[in-house]
């Protein structure tokens, strides 16, 4: 099954909880202001403009995770898939327990084909933050393409359709293809 970025991930930063690597760094000023641009580039569908601000961002503090994680999601807009994969390994490296960037990485993962890999960022990230709806998406995906795991798939594709209207499509396809049978 391929599984592609939700239209409506956006550029906006991540909601949910914040941790202790975001609380403890505090970017430069130049990087910070480097990433908002990017920010308002991103918003505008610039990407490139936006992957240029954020290359810029983690040259001016190499430690800036969610700058990494940022650039990671542009790379991923760009269809830039292995690029993406090392700047959201690099944002984890930095900020280990952040559940947007673990989803993130699930994500990439298995549009490169690295299911089990991707499986297990998924489930990492809702160990983390159980209520991520990328994470039960990427998973969901994974795990309806086999019967023995279909109707877990099946569950967390409807804990992720309250959010993204990506899953609750897969999941109404799914119904249909199984009505059909």
């Amino acid at each position: 099954m391929k599984i592609d970025l939700p239209p409506e991930m956006s550029g906006e930063r991540p909601q949910g909880p914040v941790s202790v690597a975001q609380l403890r760094h505090q970017p430069s000023q130049r990087a910070l202001h480097a990433a908002l641009k990017a920010g308002k580039l991103s918003e505008a569908g610039d990407y490139r403009g936006a992957a240029t601000q954020l290359e810029k961002a983690v040259a001016f503090d190499p430690q800036f995770a969610e700058a990494h994680g940022n650039l990671g999601a542009q790379y991923l807009r760009l269809h830039e898939p292995e690029e993406a994969a090392q700047e959201f390994r690099r944002a984890l490296e930095l900020d280990p327990a952040s559940a947007p960037q673990q989803a993130n990485l699930a994500l990439v993962l298995a549009q490169l084909g690295k299911t089990e890999e991707a499986a297990h960022w998924s489930r990492r990230a809702l160990q983390t933050d159980s209520t991520n709806a990328l994470a039960h998406y990427v998973l969901g995906c994974l795990l309806v393409g086999h019967a023995a795991t279909f109707a877990e798939g099946a569950h967390h594709l409807e804990l992720a359709a309250h959010e993204l209207p990506a899953a609750a499509h897969t999941l109404e396809s799914l119904r249909q293809r199984l009505e059909s049978h």
